[in-house]
């Protein structure tokens, strides 16, 4: 390929010999289906067969243009004419892989429609004498006004901690299918996605059925397994922060979705339809996968607390004020505040707060008839003159351990609060507002550097924790976000 671009630099060459690569990955992909094709050469006396069919026949849809064939084996000799609907020809074919086809038709008129293979089709195998197809016929119900399938997305959870885990006892995100007809479900065909504008994101693979009122745990962990359908592993993962879901039909029919977008969801609280009203949705405290959605359930959540001072440094000495406020009129406010870890019990806010020393301030709204609000974290630490007084051209790093001992002569984790100050106009300095205030928990990293404090320094594994304590990916210093760190 290198020479051919060479030799025409206006580029036909690197499109041909794109070309060439894209046929032999092709030819050679033929050759690697569950059977050979030397196996197929000596089954000779078993003619293709058709293994699957999208929509299935007998299906009732709201659309029809595209039928989805798949054979058994490699077939020769298929053309569009070869499948007729109502008796006329499909007018587009296209190629999805070996044995694989899509035929693109004018939707036909509403009601019973007749699918049939052409008498004169000439489809046959690849073995020698060739074996004929058999054909066959079907039929389909088109009514754009049907009320398609009874499965739904009944419940989610988008940032799992303690709820079920993954055979690799994993806590991965998950998503409850739920049949609410009187009739066993197929999934076969049927898709989920995070994505509108890729509706068949993740396919469910054949076998996956659904009984009257059954429910099925698919995990969103990004694993993309189909091979254990009791253990199914979407391609994608749930954005805590909220984001476009949906469960589609065969077709790419809608079923259910939480659109545009669903809200924004907290650790080990669910989401999803109210048991009795599935047009209501809601949070759920208490998730239950593969079970009906009970216990208490909120409409949504309390607003976050509004703080009158963000994390930084300040003087030792200065007595700092601090005010806490929330967008509505009927929630009560909550906080803690620590000068150890962990935190103290929360105090009812009443008026603004004093702080003189390093401190924690942690603070939540509550609301009657919605979930506690997400909790809100302030750092203040103080530092000496001489600390404030320190400039750099490179970053600061700041972690405190609030007073639980030495951290050289330990390995086991303390808790920690990290600030981060990052050059501006030049310099970095601890006057200026951290460009990162974090917590999470460190202990000294290594062994022969570990034990002794007489090296002066020590590396140190850090990592950084949301609220409720799980991993909190974040970019540190303008490095990709992750939540474990080694500070060498």
């Amino acid at each position: 390929m290198e020479r051919q671009r060479q030799l025409n630099p206006d580029g036909t060459a690197r499109a041909n010999a794109r070309c060439t690569v894209l046929l032999a990955l092709a030819l050679a992909g033929l050759g690697e289906l569950g059977t050979t094709r030397a196996a197929r050469a000596a089954d000779n006396n078993e003619p293709p067969a058709v293994s699957q069919i999208l929509p299935a026949p007998g299906a009732t849809v709201r659309s029809l243009k595209r039928i989805e064939i798949l054979f058994t084996e490699v077939v020769l000799g298929i053309d569009a004419a070869d499948l007729l609907i109502n008796g006329q020809p499909a007018t587009g074919l296209l190629f999805a892989g070996p044995g694989h086809f899509l035929f693109d038709f004018p939707q036909p008129a509403t009601g019973a429609v007749q699918i049939a293979w052409a008498p004169a089709h000439g489809i046959t195998d690849e073995a020698a004498p060739p074996n004929p197809f058999a054909g066959g016929s079907w039929t389909c119900t088109l009514d754009p006004n049907a009320l398609l399938g009874s499965l739904r997305i009944s419940e989610f959870l988008a940032q799992n901690q303690n709820s079920i885990r993954d055979e690799d006892g994993d806590a991965s995100d998950w998503i409850e299918i739920h049949n609410y007809g009187a009739l066993i479900e197929s999934l076969e065909g049927w898709s989920l996605t995070d994505d509108a504008a890729s509706p068949q994101k993740w396919r469910f693979p054949a076998g996956v059925q659904l009984p009257r009122d059954g429910r099925l745990v698919v995990f969103a962990s990004g694993k993309d397994r189909s091979t254990n359908v009791t253990r199914l592993h979407t391609n994608f993962r749930l954005s805590a922060s909220g984001e476009y879901l949906a469960l589609l039909d065969p077709l790419g029919h809608v079923a259910s979705e939480f659109s545009p977008v669903y809200p924004p969801q907290a650790t080990d609280v669910s989401y999803g339809r109210d048991a009795t009203d599935p047009n209501l949705l809601l949070f759920f405290p208490f998730p239950t996968p593969g079970a009906p959605n009970t216990g208490p359930a909120g409409q949504g959540r309390a607003p976050p607390v509004e703080v009158s001072r963000d994390s930084g440094i300040f003087p030792v000495g200065e007595r700092l004020t601090v005010t806490l406020a929330s967008g509505s009129a009927t929630a009560l406010i909550y906080f803690s505040l620590g000068t150890n870890l962990p935190n103290p019990a929360a105090t009812r806010y009443t008026g603004p707060i004093p702080i003189t020393n390093s401190t924690i301030l942690r603070a939540r709204a509550f609301q009657p008839g919605l979930l506690p609000g997400p909790i809100v974290t302030r750092t203040y630490l103080a530092a000496d003159a001489k600390a404030l007084q320190f400039s750099s051209d490179l970053p600061i790093m700041v972690l405190h351990n609030f007073g639980q001992g030495p951290v050289l002569v330990t390995k086991e984790d303390q808790g920690v609060v990290m600030q981060t100050f990052e050059p501006g106009h030049g310099r970095s300095s601890l006057t200026n507002a951290p460009s990162l205030a974090e917590r999470g928990v460190f202990h000294v990293r290594g062994s022969s550097t570990a034990v002794t404090s007489t090296l002066g320094k020590s590396a140190f594994f850090l990592e950084l924790q949301d609220e409720a304590g799980a991993d909190k990916n974040v970019p540190l210093l303008g490095l990709p976000e992750e939540s474990d760190w080694v500070l060498y």
